[in-house]
């Protein structure tokens, strides 16, 4: 099996941009959907919580749905990907460590939103 972190992926080896979607879409609704909609319910009830969570189901799919059809047509990985866009070796590290920063403020935020209950 071929890595391919450090270069483009070959024309023969890339994943169908639909199939690409279908993952992220996956990950996306497991991971965080469920358990956010149902903190903000308990907190602010039922009208009120589909206000933000209507504008991150949109936000999130738009600037997904780009980054997806750009890596696909290209062939890069997020990390190619940020440093084809200027950012450089660092800049790439620091994207992965800015998303994993936000995977965990998210965890301490559902935890703090549940302990104000």
């Amino acid at each position: 099996m071929e890595s391919y972190a450090t270069k483009r992926v070959p024309r023969s080896q890339r994943w169908p941009a639909f199939a690409i979607l279908l993952i992220l879409t996956g990950n996306v609704t497991a991971m965080f959907w469920f358990t956010l909609g149902g903190q903000i319910g308990f907190l602010v009830g039922w009208p009120m919580m589909l206000i933000p969570i209507g504008y991150l189901v949109v936000v999130s799919t738009v600037l997904g749905s780009l980054i997806m059809k750009i890596a696909s047509k290209e062939g890069l990985s997020l990390v190619l990907l940020t440093r084809g866009l200027g950012f450089g070796a660092k800049g790439s590290a620091v994207a992965s460590f800015i998303y994993g920063i936000n995977y965990i403020s998210t965890l301490f935020l559902k935890e703090a939103l549940f302990r104000m209950r």
